[in-house]
């Protein structure tokens, strides 16, 4: 006779949704603070394109509709350098802080965010952008001529989970 499945506790916080970093405690990194055992995902990714002039700058947003989105790799290829900036649009959580604030929307250079074909740049610990949100992509050229820009996110579209609290991880 089967038994009916149970919920099983994540194995870095044995279900305590919390993990001890020396005297401080963060939310698991394993579950996300759902303490329950991670359900793997379906590789999935999401990709913007931009077609630039020289110097010219474009946003793009993108829509998490399916599932939660799991991004554990950043990818790009461009016909020549670019800054770029990323948010989490529903957490409005921006990624890279620029120093002067009048470049803050301005980004970074493309070279320090997405790696190669070879080694495409890591997330880590890979960021979990939340069903029905969005990821806000801003470029802007440097080459001072004609640019067209890739950018991908590469990781995995999460099964809905089973547990009683409706989801993979904290929000």
């Amino acid at each position: 006779m089967a038994t009916p499945a149970t919920k099983q506790p994540c194995p870095v916080c044995n279900g305590n949704k919390i993990v001890a970093i020396g005297n401080q405690a963060q939310v698991c990194p394993m579950c996300g603070g759902s303490g329950a055992m991670p359900v793997p995902g379906l590789q999935y990714m999401y990709a913007a394109l931009f077609t630039l002039t020289a110097l010219a700058s474009a946003t793009a947003n993108i829509s998490i509709l399916n599932a939660d989105f799991r991004w554990k790799f950043a990818k790009a290829w461009s016909t020549g350098p670019f800054l770029v900036q990323i948010q989490d649009a529903k957490a409005n959580r921006t990624f890279f802080n620029v120093t002067p604030a009048t470049s803050q929307l301005q980004g970074v250079p493309n070279s320090m965010v997405f790696g190669t074909a070879e080694l495409p740049g890591l997330i880590q610990p890979p960021y979990l952008f939340h069903q029905n949100g969005g990821i806000q992509v801003s470029v802007t050229d440097l080459s001072n001529a004609n640019n067209v820009i890739w950018v991908g996110f590469d990781g995995q579209e999460l099964v809905p989970s089973t547990s009683t609290d409706g989801s993979s991880t904290s929000s």
